[in-house]
């Protein structure tokens, strides 16, 4: 028997301790109601349970995700169900201004409303967003960059050409010597009818029906550039030149030198041109109207305006340059000349933008229903609205004069038979990636439509004649064609989506399910080791007091 060492204490001690620690670790358990509190309770458990939570956390949020995609879808596709209704009162309208029985002072008012509901889709496009973000306007869709490719093609002509107009399915390009120059598809050209004068021809323009093309003091018309008809010549002053003759705002007029202004009701008439007094001995350049009213620059800076295209009275330009081009587009007049941009949204008051080449004299100034294109030798100045311009090139030595859109390509003609032909860059995914899963791949790629009239193709519709109410029905009709398809592919994200949402709020049920397995207390099974640990550390502390008093029986041993 030994009294230095008392092993039996020591080893209810130790044994008590395992149990206190057990016990500690059952109260720990059951407070916290995990399973695992630490890597060391479980170390492969924790792993697992990390993983899964890690999913568990991103199919939360996935499901918050794929609801705000669902809110964002219905938020355009409301809107768009709106577009659609007007569209469907424009169609109404076309096919009344259609009908024979109503004179063309009647279409202008029919027009009135027409113009106000293009204007309120555009209003509708551009303002439509959810949580900030513009959903219809194009800034989200499937665009194309504003870079224009351009390749030369072979004309067949080393002639100067001076302008181009585009009927829908032929293009049509005048210029020098009355030489003129065809195609069907942008690519192969052919010379239509070989010149019949050796005067310049300036300009061309489709009114809807016909060409319009004016031969230094007249003015013909012709459906194919071989046969001409309404050729006029005699109508007082005569006129040296005529720079353009154009169907704008629902009437034709012609503009020239010294502010020579003639209207006719029918081109093909001959010498059915009137003269109109425009108050200015300036050369006239260009016209354009907002449907309601007419613009009409010139030399020195001149713009005249009027309500009827007869009486004509001069506005303050603030600039002295030359100005070559004006036209109607985006709710606002752009005119263009020498080292000079303008704008002005009634025609009266007008700004002085700045362009990034110190006097850059564009030859031609088009709108393709987005951006405006600036043109004069190889060099490209584009903007989408008229004051930030950007510069691209054509190609060296093409001496642009000028370029024509067709809805999906850009021709440009020039000097010495010089035409390219210009595409712009492959499309560029702009959507809205909905996040629908864990993984980073795991998403869905909403591409909501870009509605604005120049994307349904009506910025240029009207009902102000016969002929252009016809040509409206069948773009609205088009245009219902695209939105309906528009809207069947939203409802598409959205039947997808929920879909989606419910497989996704399923699979984070079960993870949770198997996560709580691995992680968490087992309440009973865990009262059960807490019972038992405390049986087992009270019996440890009786028996470290019974081992104490074992050398007690030594000093009964030596009393003896």
């Amino acid at each position: 028997m030994y009294i230095s060492t008392n092993l039996n204490s020591i080893n209810a001690h130790r044994n008590s301790k395992i149990n206190s620690d057990q016990r500690a670790k059952a109260m720990e358990k059951l407070s916290t109601g995990y399973r695992i509190n630490r890597a060391a309770d479980d170390a492969a458990g924790l792993a697992i349970s990390e993983n899964m939570r890690y999913q568990i956390n991103g199919f939360n949020q996935a499901s918050r995700n794929i609801q705000d995609g669902i809110s964002l879808i219905q938020t355009a596709e409301g809107a768009t169900q709106e577009i659609h209704a007007m569209l469907q009162r424009m169609n109404v309208l076309a096919n009344q201004s259609a009908s024979g029985t109503y004179s063309d002072s009647d279409r202008a008012k029919i027009d009135l409303e027409f113009q106000q509901l293009k204007r309120e889709i555009n209003s509708i496009a551009e303002n439509t967003n959810f949580n900030g973000i513009n959903v219809l306007n194009g800034n989200r869709q499937l665009t194309a960059t504003d870079t224009i490719n351009w390749e030369k093609v072979n004309s067949g002509s080393d002639k100067h050409f001076y302008n181009i107009a585009w009927s829908g399915t032929q293009y049509l390009a005048v210029g020098f010597a009355g030489n003129t120059l065809a195609s069907y598809d942008g690519t192969t050209w052919f010379e239509p009818h070989s010149p019949v004068t050796s005067v310049n021809l300036h300009s061309v323009k489709w009114d809807g029906s016909q060409f319009l093309i004016t031969e230094g003091g007249k003015i013909y018309t012709t459906t194919d550039g071989v046969n001409r008809s309404g050729y006029s010549y005699s109508f007082p002053p005569h006129f040296d030149r005529l720079f353009i003759a154009d169907y704008v705002g629902g009437k034709y007029i012609a503009v020239g030198e010294n502010g020579a202004i003639a209207t006719t009701t029918n081109p093909n008439v001959a010498n059915s041109w009137v003269a109109q007094n425009s108050n200015t001995s300036e050369m006239l350049m260009d016209v354009a109207s907002n449907g309601s009213e007419y613009i009409a620059v010139g030399k020195n800076g001149v713009i005249l305006k009027s309500s009827d295209a007869i009486t004509w009275s001069e506005q303050t330009s603030g600039v002295s340059d030359d100005l070559r081009q004006v036209v109607w587009a985006n709710n606002q007049y752009v005119a263009v000349g020498s080292g000079t941009v303008l704008t002005s949204d009634d025609g009266q008051n007008w700004v002085k933008q700045q362009i990034p080449i110190a006097g850059f004299a564009p030859n031609n100034l088009l709108y393709d229903g987005e951006n405006y294109h600036m043109v004069a030798g190889s060099t490209v100045l584009s903007s989408t609205d008229a004051v930030n311009w950007e510069v691209s090139k054509i190609g060296s030595g093409s001496q642009t004069q000028a370029i024509v859109f067709n809805g999906k390509e850009y021709i440009a003609v020039g000097m010495f038979g010089n035409i390219y032909k210009g595409t712009k860059d492959a499309m560029v995914s702009q959507g809205i990636a909905i996040q629908k899963g864990v993984e980073a791949e795991n998403y869905l790629e909403i591409v909501v439509p870009d509605v604005r009239v120049s994307v349904l193709g009506i910025s240029d519709a009207n009902l102000i004649s016969n002929n252009t109410s016809k040509t409206a029905l069948v773009s609205i009709n088009n245009a219902i064609n695209l939105l309906s398809s528009e809207r069947s592919r939203m409802g598409a994200y959205q039947n997808r989506l929920e879909h989606t949402l419910n497989n996704v709020l399923t699979s984070a049920e079960n993870l949770s399910a198997a996560h709580s397995r691995i992680t968490d207390t087992d309440m009973a099974l865990e009262m059960t080791h807490l019972t038992k640990s405390q049986i087992l550390s009270e019996a440890g502390q009786a028996m470290i007091a019974q081992a104490n008093t074992l050398p007690q029986n030594i000093l009964k041993i030596l009393n003896a």
